[in-house]
């Protein structure tokens, strides 16, 4: 692993990166308003002729409007999924904002521009600057990193024949960008935009969609460049959806304080709620041990209702496996992150259940998958995460429920800290992709399934550590960890 989700080289502005060329607090007087007015979420063809296949449906978008009230100033929204974006870039004026060339004619039409400490502060109320996680949702939503670049843009305006589909009314537009020496560059081939709580050790990351490319970069960038803003809101009454890197701020519960182990509700679901078998001063739970053949390797299994999981994470090293921030150390105090790939043992290592497997294909897989755990074991379907999470309560409290009771930090409320009544102990081992790095160790604990959504994503489940649990759909192109439940 060696860069997270960077497309190609970038120098410390973008004037030198992926073609481009060298030369020298507020509230809103009215709510985000919704119109009925619908887009397709087809595979369409834009002006730069070529296709681009939605990953939402057309019911997940629609039209709407804000008022800002500092400056009267009107912007186009556009709901996608469970999420409100500006459908234009920000044209309030601060302090050190710019019009692209200092032209007031560029900030009619394509906003402003801002440094990173502007752009944190410069959000109407009720929206944030986008967090990785914000973003992550909406490309994942888009097509992921490959594609939603072409779907994102704005039909007309890119230079290169570089013109979007826009098939989600989010109309991105080539406004270039600033540095720090008052350098303007990129009109007509770059859309520039800022985003917080990020990548790698850096909260100051920048989302880059490009004239003459379909794909989506990420990347770290300098807080003194100046760049576009597009702020989000998360819908209130929605639940979160992804992978998906899923942030504090986009992937909020909507459950009030999470209920201790012996009060918590029984799940909607035909479920037996299982009887919680661990407190601070006593263990009557139910365990195993389980030896990997292949590397001797042992494991703490535990009953949870009618299944028996692994108590611990996977530490098999196999293909397409990896040590967070490549260090052993994190390997032994949080087990392998593997690709779904990996997982899902596409290359017929232990079984043929899952020949093939992998991003960009549909799998033909045989149940139960085996994939990368021993013998006896299977990675999870999405059916048996969610018998697992009404065996403790369902999705309100599952992520008290399963969570270890240390390791994890930067909590938020009380309903965050995980109180492991089941001896589940899932440990915020963060994750990471083959493009290389790796976030949010401490913060976050994704797990496979085998059962995929189609050819880029797969359901996976998530716990944060700031109240948030559930199984959704991820990108396969992430390394996540692996507990096995027994066959």
């Amino acid at each position: 692993m060696k860069k997270i989700f960077a497309m190609c080289v970038m120098s410390a502005f973008l004037f030198a990166a992926c073609g481009g060329d060298d030369s020298s607090s507020a509230s809103p007087d009215e709510p985000v308003s919704s119109s009925t007015e619908k887009k397709s979420s087809s595979s369409k063809k834009g002006d730069s002729g070529k296709s681009s296949s939605s990953a939402i449906s057309a019911d997940d978008i629609e039209s709407g409007s804000l008022k800002d009230s500092r400056d009267g100033q009107k912007y186009k929204t556009v709901t996608i999924g469970e999420q409100i974006w500006m459908a234009e870039n920000l044209n309030y004026e601060t302090e050190n904002s710019v019009c692209y060339k200092d032209k007031e004619s560029n900030c009619d039409k394509y906003g402003r521009l801002y440094t990173w400490a502007e752009a944190n502060e410069v959000c109407p109320d009720g929206f944030h600057l986008p967090t990785f996680l914000d973003w992550f949702m909406l490309i994942e939503d888009a097509g992921g990193l490959s594609e939603a670049g072409l779907a994102l843009k704005s039909k007309s305006g890119w230079e290169d024949n570089g013109n979007g589909t826009d098939e989600y009314s989010f109309a991105a537009l080539p406004a270039g960008a600033m540095n720090h020496d008052g350098k303007f560059d990129g009109e007509g081939k770059w859309a520039i935009f800022w985003g917080t709580e990020g990548i790698l050790y850096s909260d100051t990351f920048i989302v880059n969609l490009i004239s003459d490319l379909d794909e989506i970069d990420i990347i770290n960038s300098s807080p003194e460049e100046s760049f576009s803003v597009r702020c989000v809101k998360k819908i209130p009454s929605a639940k979160s959806s992804s992978s998906k890197a899923k942030s504090s701020s986009s992937k909020k519960s909507s459950s009030s304080s999470a209920k201790s182990s012996s009060s918590a509700k029984s799940s909607s679901s035909s479920v037996a709620l299982a009887k919680a078998c661990k407190s601070e001063t006593e263990d009557k739970c139910v365990y195993g041990t389980l030896t990997d053949s292949r590397d001797k390797q042992t494991y703490k299994t535990v009953q949870i209702g009618d299944q028996w999981w692994m108590a611990e994470n996977l530490n098999y090293e196999a293909e397409d496996s990896y040590c967070y921030d490549d260090t052993t150390e994190y390997c032994s105090k949080y087990g392998r992150l593997y690709s779904w790939a990996g997982a899902m043992d596409s290359v017929g290592m232990w079984s043929k259940n899952s020949m093939d497997c992998g991003y960009g294909k549909i799998c033909n897989s045989t149940y139960p998958v085996r994939g990368v755990c021993p013998e006896g074991w299977h990675l999870p379907t999405r059916a048996e995460w969610n018998t697992l999470f009404d065996a403790v309560g369902g999705d309100s409290v599952a992520v008290t429920m399963l969570k270890s009771t240390s390791g994890w930090n930067d909590y938020d409320e009380k309903s965050s800290i995980g109180t492991d009544p089941y001896s589940f102990s899932a440990l915020p081992a963060g994750f990471g992709n083959d493009f290389g790095n790796y976030i949010f160790e401490g913060k976050y604990a994704f797990f496979w399934s085998s059962t995929e959504y189609g050819h880029f994503y797969v359901y996976e489940v998530y716990l944060d550590n700031d109240g948030s649990a559930g199984v959704d759909k991820g990108g396969k192109e992430f390394a996540a960890s692996v507990r096995c439940v027994k066959d």
